[in-house]
């Protein structure tokens, strides 16, 4: 005779697996979905809030030079719009990772907690990107800047 398992109703947390099972179906296909706190998200992408984070990351503006001037050649990856190495219930893709080491050394993996010197997050009106995105990453070094700093 099997038992079967009873939950008690309420929400469904998805884990870090789940999620990667979910993506790999294809559900999400075409949009941004993020596991934050076991909740999934959907990141709007737009015209202010890309250009705030090209003008960060970017090696052709202003900012973005500024930022890689301020890194040890060759010691640093700055990453744009990349997955990080998930954990527990949270896989975010932040939008601008500082990782230590060669970009090459990420071929084939995500950065982790021990590879992370800073995450930065671009917010504009969204309140998970406001509130939720980085709460779990207090593990890391972190920013959150405005897209309208760099919009205007």
């Amino acid at each position: 005779m099997s038992t079967i398992q009873v939950r008690p109703p309420g929400r469904v947390r998805p884990t870090v697996e789940e999620f990667a099972r979910i993506q790999d179906a294809g559900l999400f296909d075409g949009r941004h979905v993020q596991l934050l706190d076991g909740e999934l998200y959907e990141v709007t992408k737009n015209p202010p809030h890309n250009f705030a984070v090209s003008a960060l990351a970017g090696p052709t503006h202003d900012v973005g030079r500024h930022l890689r001037s301020l890194l040890p050649r060759d010691e640093y990856a700055v990453r744009e719009e990349k997955s990080i190495e998930p954990w527990g219930n949270w896989w975010p893709e932040p939008d601008i990772a500082v990782a230590r080491g060669k970009q090459r050394q990420y071929e084939d993996r995500h950065p982790g907690p021990e590879d992370l010197a800073l995450l930065v997050e671009v917010t504009d009106s969204s309140e998970q990107d406001r509130t939720k995105k980085l709460v779990g990453s207090e593990l890391y070094p972190h920013l959150i800047i405005d897209s309208s700093t760099y919009s205007n």
